[in-house]
């Protein structure tokens, strides 16, 4: 220990007295000081990522873009260290028919270029609107830093940046709102008080991977049971008409139906619903409670485009969630997975950032709500795959199975196509497959209007405390392939 204590003594002194030479020279400096005791280098800037978003996107932008559809640009620079330095980007987006160019230069969000990425925070990204027309299949996009050349040490390896974008068409959606009413008297609010056939959808066009939804007033449907009744009978057998006038009688397959229901029950009441929807189906319905409907509109699409539950404050069995939702900790709780982005709400200057914890997946009971990547995506595959369109005819057969006082229908893949001019009449007498037993229908309307209270037991796993939930579809006849249903 002594020979180490006598040689640190001299290397001390060496150190004070090149600090001491240091200061003493003329235009001596700190550690920043450039080559010869010029100005501080530069920070080095490169392009650390970009990616365009219609709700929801990853950084590698694996989420596609849906064709029409409004999105916005984020570009991501990172600087090596602390800067003022404003780059600009140029920005070339080539699209359509013939090809057409169009160029718009983006000024920095602030001074300063970042030290790190945050997703997280509008004002650390170089930010553009992107017009719904730009985004059609076969656009590229060209980036380029610092177009002028002005701004030192941007990194040549990233200055320009080249792709093409990921765009894909989605079928339009074609909804009816449909005002049921109920034995009391009550019906459901379509229009009014607040709400319009716009606000309907305004969350469900925001969050989903849909660019044309066209809506429409239904005429009045009424339903026998009491929706505000513990349970799901009742809700069951709307679900059945809402089917049947949908298929049989209006003979529009092409649409979704939505029930719009008034409830007597406050909201979160125990064992009560506030709506329901079969797992990829065309029939829904839910609560026009002024501070939920919208969400709930949303919710049952969902279900209705094939989607289960998110795994967040959802009550009952775990039968109810959806069995592929990610593991990983990114979608922990019904957690978003990546960023999400209101588009609307970035172009009306409101606050347009959604993360989790503060927002969980729409799918779940955990509010506020926003659309995680998983759902975005799958939904878009069964928009894609399983589309209700204007021109889907569901081919059908006769069954001879019996179910209650008339024949059903069974779907099939052989026979004729459901609503064809030689069909109609037969098909608006009959019941759908998978409506309660015990009631009679009229010959004219057989669950398109009011009946007597039914008897039978309904379906599903029975009356449970929840808000909104999606349920199996109607249970098959045996040998009864899944033609029809989706």
């Amino acid at each position: 220990m002594a020979f180490r204590a006598s040689a640190l003594r001299p290397l001390k002194s060496l150190a004070l007295a090149g600090l001491l030479l240091l200061t003493s020279c003329p235009g001596g400096g700190g550690g920043g000081a450039g080559p010869g005791g010029g100005p501080p280098a530069a920070p080095s800037i490169s392009l650390h990522g970009w990616y365009i978003t219609q709700a929801t996107q990853r950084l590698d932008r694996s989420v596609p873009l849906v064709a029409g559809r409004d999105g916005v640009l984020r570009v991501f620079l990172r600087a090596s260290g602390a800067n003022t330095a404003t780059p600009e980007v140029r920005v070339t987006l080539t699209g359509g028919s013939p090809p057409t160019a169009w160029v718009r230069t983006l000024t920095a969000p602030g001074p300063g270029v970042p030290t790190e990425v945050r997703e997280d925070d509008l004002g650390r990204s170089w930010n553009l609107s992107i017009p719904r027309a730009l985004l059609v299949p076969g656009a590229t996009i060209r980036l380029e830093v610092d177009p002028g050349g002005a701004v030192p040490g941007i990194d040549p390896a990233s200055k320009v940046v080249a792709a093409p974008l990921t765009v894909r068409e989605i079928p339009p959606v074609y909804i009816k709102l449909i005002p049921v009413r109920q034995p009391d008297g009550s019906v459901g609010e379509v229009v009014g008080g607040g709400r319009t056939l716009d606000t309907w959808t305004d969350h469900f066009r925001r969050m989903f991977p849909v660019a044309e939804v066209h809506t429409e007033l239904g005429r009045e449907l009424a339903t026998p049971g009491n929706l505000s009744a513990p349970g799901d009978a009742a809700w069951l057998r709307l679900l059945a008409q809402l089917e049947n006038r949908r298929k049989n009688v209006d003979c529009e397959p092409g649409k979704y139906y939505f029930g719009v229901v008034r409830l007597s029950h406050r909201r979160g009441g125990h064992n009560h619903l506030h709506g329901l929807s079969h797992l990829a189906s065309g029939e829904s319905a839910g609560w026009d409670d002024l501070a939920a409907y919208q969400d709930t509109f949303a919710h049952e699409m969902g279900h209705s485009f094939g989607r289960a539950h998110a795994p967040c404050g959802v009550p009952g069995a775990d039968a109810d969630l959806d069995p592929l939702w990610p593991r990983d900790p990114q979608h922990q709780d019904a957690a978003l997975g990546a960023v999400g982005l209101d588009v609307a709400a970035m172009a009306a200057g409101a606050p347009a950032i959604r993360t989790s914890p503060d927002y969980q997946d729409l799918m779940s009971y955990c509010p506020p709500y926003w659309i995680s990547d998983y759902v975005y995506l799958r939904v878009m595959i069964h928009l894609a795959t399983h589309p209700l369109g204007p021109d889907i005819q569901v081919p059908i057969t006769w069954s001879a199975a019996l179910r209650g006082p008339w024949p059903r229908l069974q779907h099939s893949c052989p026979g004729m196509p459901l609503c064809s001019p030689a069909m109609r009449h037969t098909l608006a007498v009959e019941a759908p497959h998978g409506v309660d037993a015990g009631v009679a229908p009229s010959a004219a309307n057989p669950l398109d209007g009011p009946a007597g209270p039914g008897t039978g037991p309904g379906r599903g796993r029975g009356a449970q405390d929840r808000r909104r939930r999606g349920v199996p579809g109607p249970a098959r006849l045996p040998g009864q392939p899944l033609c029809g249903k989706r």
